[in-house]
């Protein structure tokens, strides 16, 4: 629900403060946006993810030489390129807004706990519609058009 509440919020700051949706302001809410959110910090985050399932003699070694080893302006550059393709400037704005309060990056970072979890609950859910469906067809067959009453 707060997540929920995160995103409510975060599309009226954008409606409120419209930004013209031009190549030249996305460009600058995409810059805004990785400054906050910079591709390095995304890169270390999933080293640290990558590493848990090696062997602790060789988490150092890749700790230290994965960071070395990214071609960060490279990534900067296509990820900027992606962002102003995908997202209005308003939107890049709202993220980059977002993304500079810590309570904001808190809350994406668990909003991605939060969607897999959703997931898992959705699949269950899932699950069981499809089981009732079933059993509802086998016992009463397909419902009747009622547009042929």
């Amino acid at each position: 629900m707060k997540a929920i509440s995160i995103l409510l919020a975060v599309s009226l700051v954008t409606f409120c403060n419209a930004l013209e949706d031009t190549k030249e302001n996305r460009a600058s809410q995409a810059d805004r946006y990785l400054k906050v959110n910079p591709p390095s910090e995304q890169f270390g985050k999933i080293v640290t993810s990558m590493v848990r399932d090696l062997p602790e003699s060789q988490k150092e070694n890749w700790t230290k030489l994965m960071p070395e080893n990214l071609d960060e302006k490279t990534l900067t550059k296509d990820m900027k390129e992606l962002l102003i393709e995908t997202f209005s400037a308003g939107e890049l704005k709202a993220l980059a807004d977002l993304y500079s309060t810590p309570e904001g990056r808190s809350a994406l970072e668990k909003l991605q706990t939060y969607q897999a979890t959703t997931s898992g609950l959705m699949n269950r859910a899932m699950r069981s519609a499809i089981e009732k469906t079933r059993a509802q067809l086998r016992k009463n067959g397909p419902p009747k058009d009622r547009k042929q009453e």
